[in-house]
């Protein structure tokens, strides 16, 4: 059961973020289903504080199955929570933030422009445009984080 689910994540809800530092971290997204008809799937990189579990799920079941690719996976998902609670003004990792997926996971620069292009997407209101580096000085986002969705944090 667990070699099913840990490719399905893998392969369509884990990614590396872009960071500043280009730090080899994974993170959990969530997946929206396109359409029905052809079931086709994109990744949404909005990160959760409770998929942080996963990190402590994979590296224990790579070892149980002895798969040091998922002991590697659950590494490098446990160094994404790290770093997303490094990245924190506070320390502590929101509730729900989103970051900007690297097109490349082997080799993944940083890149301010993109950045600030997905922090004016993610933080664009209707009533009008809006400027990617006044939305991060306003709302306090580091560099790798496009959005925070909910800031709480509520003791999970």
């Amino acid at each position: 059961m667990f070699e099913g689910a840990a490719r399905a994540m893998k392969d369509h809800l884990l990614y590396r973020p872009m960071t500043k530092g280009a730090e080899d971290v994974l993170v959990a997204g969530d997946v929206v289903v396109e359409s029905e008809e052809d079931g086709g799937t994109r990744l949404d990189p909005r990160n959760q504080h409770l998929a942080c579990f996963a990190g402590g799920m994979f590296a224990i079941a790579g070892r149980m199955f002895e798969r040091q690719e998922d002991v590697d996976v659950g590494r490098r998902l446990t160094e994404g929570c790290l770093w997303a609670y490094e990245t924190s003004p506070n320390g502590i990792m929101p509730e729900i933030m989103h970051t900007v997926p690297c097109e490349d996971s082997s080799n993944c620069s940083w890149d301010e422009q993109k950045w600030l292009e997905a922090v004016k997407k993610g933080n664009s209101e209707e009533d009008g445009e809006v400027d990617g580096r006044s939305i991060t000085n306003e709302r306090h986002l580091r560099e790798g984080v496009s959005r925070i969705e909910d800031a709480r944090y509520i003791l999970r």
